[in-house]
């Protein structure tokens, strides 16, 4: 990963400080070297259709909480930056319609499609925009890095966003089964669901029950 690849390109260069980390620091500053990772909120929480993303920031972080420990003996610092949706060209309209392009391709959707229904693609893009309709500025990224540069004593994580702070403080209250039904209730008012399940709570199919197999017990006796 990059920011792996990164930090082991920047180590030797910090232990090489060790004389100085060691060292006291000040009331108003800091000495000892830090680096800090611009990550995910979701590399705490997950939300639906971004498994992947999120995964990869989960992996991310446990390896940077991993590293810090390690780096203990060097007093070098990791801090991790948990942005949520930013304001960014990421939900430019040119790049939305890319995505359905990629997303619309045969060799990727052929079994998706007999699921959900042909509009599945718009439905996830539309779920997509919701989630990002709300987004904070990149200012506050900028500032929250500046801030974990100049404190004395910088937080592991900083979460970043109105969105991603309630996303945490959900996450950290709430079971996971009432987080997964109020996911579950989301996408299936967006119109995200299983075109099969929904024909089947709508009861559109008219399935002959009394054609299934039962189950039935007999017993004779003999006198």
């Amino acid at each position: 990963m990059g920011p792996i690849k990164m930090i082991k390109a920047l180590l030797p260069n910090l232990r090489q400080n060790i004389k100085y980390n060691m060292k006291k620091p000040s009331k108003d500053q800091d000495i000892h070297p830090r680096i800090i990772n611009i990550t995910s909120v979701l590399g705490r929480t997950t939300v639906p259709f971004y498994g992947a993303f999120s995964a990869s920031k989960h992996a991310l972080e446990a390896m940077l909480d991993t590293i810090r420990v390690e780096l203990l003996p060097w007093k070098i610092h990791i801090t991790m930056i948990e942005p949520g949706p930013i304001k960014s060209r990421l939900t430019h309209p040119d790049l939305v319609e890319i995505s359905k392009k990629f997303f619309s391709s045969p060799e990727i959707t052929e079994n998706t499609l007999t699921l959900y229904g042909e509009d599945y693609i718009q439905k996830v893009i539309e779920f997509w925009q919701k989630i990002h309709s709300g987004q904070d500025s990149p200012k506050e990224i900028v500032r929250t890095v500046v801030e974990s540069v100049e404190v004395g004593f910088p937080k592991d994580r900083y979460v970043v966003g109105t969105i991603a702070k309630a996303q945490v403080l959900l996450h950290n209250v709430l079971p996971r089964w009432v987080i997964d039904l109020a996911w579950g209730s989301v996408i299936r008012l967006v119109g995200i669901w299983p075109k099969e399940v929904k024909e089947l709570e709508d009861g559109v199919l008219n399935d002959d029950i009394s054609s299934a197999p039962v189950a039935s017990s007999s017993t004779s006796s003999t006198n």
